[in-house]
């Protein structure tokens, strides 16, 4: 008797969608990044606000009639993809085909590249830095629901490496060797070089900081500014 009753209320358990979903996503697997296994016939609930409340077996799980379903047939579903250097420009324009736009040009295709990165899977940009604060913008502007785009953590404006390159003395950390890409090549009209090798010194601990110091994005709005280098 208690046998009938436990999988009475087990198959009962089975017909009824959580109540706060509004939307249910069914397809052929779903890697789980916490075990690093797929999961086979995955039925993921979704609020209205875009938030999973649950996830069950479609074999055996129903919902209702207002629920709405998303049937991705084989696919494998995968969560949102994070890219941790972004820029808001489009990626066909490079070099020095940036002069062919005005600076009002780059907030407004900014928002097309939002949309290209959400529709590619990524839910969480990292802007490493944009003219203008168009980074806090557009992230003010997907928050408030005017442009369809991912989460945005943006740095306002960019930090880079000044030219100057050094090498340490790997004991006593003296400088045994330096030169500056930009000064000595008399490049002074450029606003900051960079150079990839590990042992650049981009500034001074003091003026990073200043620098991040004047950098308005902060209070509520997060940002992804680099911390201090070495001197």
């Amino acid at each position: 008797m208690i046998r009938r009753v436990v999988l009475s209320l087990l198959a009962a358990a089975a017909v009824v969608s959580p109540a706060t979903a509004a939307t249910v996503i069914t397809g052929e697997r779903m890697l789980d990044v916490e075990t690093g296994r797929y999961v086979q016939n995955p039925a993921i609930f979704v609020d209205d606000t875009g938030h999973i409340t649950s996830i069950a077996d479609a074999r055996t799980v129903r919902w209702g009639a207002d629920v709405k379903h998303i049937d991705l047939g084989n696919r494998t579903l995968l969560p949102g993809l994070i890219d941790m250097h972004t820029h808001l420009g489009p990626a066909d324009i490079g070099g020095y085909r940036f002069l062919e736009y005005t600076g009002s040009f780059w907030p407004v295709v900014a928002t097309s590249t939002a949309r290209d990165m959400l529709n590619g899977g990524f839910t969480t940009m990292r802007v490493v830095g944009s003219g203008e604060w168009a980074d806090v913008g557009l992230k003010q502007a997907i928050e408030a629901g005017y442009v369809v785009g991912p989460r945005i953590v943006p740095a306002g404006h960019a930090l880079g490496a000044t030219g100057e390159l050094r090498v340490l003395d790997d004991t006593s950390g003296k400088v045994i060797w330096r030169t500056n890409i930009l000064s000595d090549s008399d490049a002074r009209n450029l606003d900051w070089g960079m150079a990839a090798a590990p042992l650049i010194v981009a500034t001074t601990t003091t003026e990073r900081r200043r620098s991040s110091r004047e950098n308005p994005c902060e209070g509520e709005v997060e940002c992804a500014v680099p911390g201090p280098s070495a001197a």
